[in-house]
């Protein structure tokens, strides 16, 4: 477990002479279905898929088998919820509450667009 996440850490993005490049396409469209996600009901994949999307222009082999990762997370935690009704803090950190995060009832994300 530990070598994977090490791995994933170290993912860089690939150039246009690798032989391990994937279809771009679909790529985008697996990374952008796990965002959707992560910003909808599963915050706790918001990091990965963030790193993920910095490779969309040219991914490799290995930046889509760690996105078929993350995939496979979500259908092993499928009974994961979001839980309501405590008290809400500041996120770590942040020194104040982010706009809108007392009316967003504590929900929020954290992105990276880069």
């Amino acid at each position: 477990m530990r070598k994977s996440v090490d791995e994933f850490d170290k993912l860089i993005a690939g150039s246009e002479h690798d032989k391990d490049r994937v279809d771009v396409n679909g790529h985008m469209q697996l990374v952008g279905s796990l965002l959707w996600v992560a910003n909808m009901t599963r915050p706790d994949i918001a990091y990965h898929c963030s790193r993920l999307a910095i490779y969309c222009s040219c991914p490799t082999k290995r930046q889509k088998y760690f996105a078929l990762c993350v995939l496979g997370y979500l259908l092993k935690t499928k009974d994961l919820g979001i839980t309501y009704g405590r008290e809400l803090r500041v996120p770590a950190g942040m020194g104040d509450y982010p706009e809108g995060f007392v009316a967003s009832l504590g929900l929020h994300t954290f992105h990276d667009s880069s």
